[in-house]
């Protein structure tokens, strides 16, 4: 099984702590994350992910640790699957209540943390007026349409009004374009507040571009495609957005 081979990565990981082969253990593990869960029939969100590094906390890892991760994750595979599923909305409706993050509650209804997806979801839970429903209409629209690439590379050409590619995404019925595109840009650089809000924003989706680059990984894509497909090609930016994704963790 996966699991086991995760185990024995995480032993050669305590062997090899604080070398540069740990590094790569390390990026080898995250891997195999998604994989895990999946066999489980769990999605990929931070509160089954902590199971399985759960097992890293541990100074001597044994037979009985592997025992014990392994029941951990049956048993959560047990609730999650035999619970009623929710409906999203009611989902999104308890995540904003309980002021969860996007990476623990997009994969939890079936989408990618990717940054439009997250900006909406961020949105959605600043904003009172905002009914669920709507975002829901949003990320089914979504679903059933690759926008995501043209959203994207709207942003990239400026998210000019007149541009060709915008009256086409908004001819789509997309809610929280607009919004997202003046998130871009309305940042007073003297105003704390927004710088801060700015950068929770960017650390927010490098660590979602950080966890679809493991996906990625998990099914087999190569490392240098991976990194082109989430716009992690970077070296400083990697980084940053490794760091990210494991200090939310």
């Amino acid at each position: 099984m996966v699991l086991t081979k995760y185990y024995e990565l995480a032993r050669r990981i305590q062997e090899s702590h604080g070398t540069a082969k740990a590094k790569a253990l390390i990026a080898q593990a995250e891997d195999l994350e998604d994989v895990i869960l999946a066999q489980y029939g769990l999605p990929p969100s931070r509160r089954f992910v902590r199971i399985l590094r759960s097992i890293h906390r541990h100074k001597k890892l044994s037979d009985q640790v592997l025992e014990k991760v392994r029941a951990h994750l049956e048993e959560a595979a047990s609730d999650y699957l035999l619970s009623s599923p929710l409906p999203d909305e009611l989902v999104l409706t308890q995540a904003k209540n309980r002021h969860l993050n996007a990476l623990d509650v997009l994969p939890e209804i079936g989408l990618p943390t990717q940054e439009y997806l997250v900006f909406v979801y961020n949105h959605y839970c600043t904003h009172r007026s905002i009914h669920p429903r709507q975002v829901i209409q949003e990320y089914r629209l979504l679903k059933e349409h690759p926008l995501l690439p043209d959203i994207v590379r709207l942003k990239e050409s400026g998210g000019r009004r007149n541009d060709p590619l915008y009256i086409a995404l908004k001819a789509r019925g997309l809610q929280f374009l607009d919004a997202w595109l003046r998130s871009q840009k309305d940042i007073d650089p003297t105003n704390r507040v927004d710088l801060e809000k700015q950068l929770r924003l960017l650390m927010n989706m490098a660590a979602a571009s950080y966890l679809k680059y493991l996906q990625l990984r998990s099914h087999g894509m190569k490392d240098a495609q991976a990194r082109r497909d989430v716009g992690l090609e970077d070296e400083v930016f990697y980084r940053i957005a490794l760091y990210t994704f494991m200090l939310q963790k």
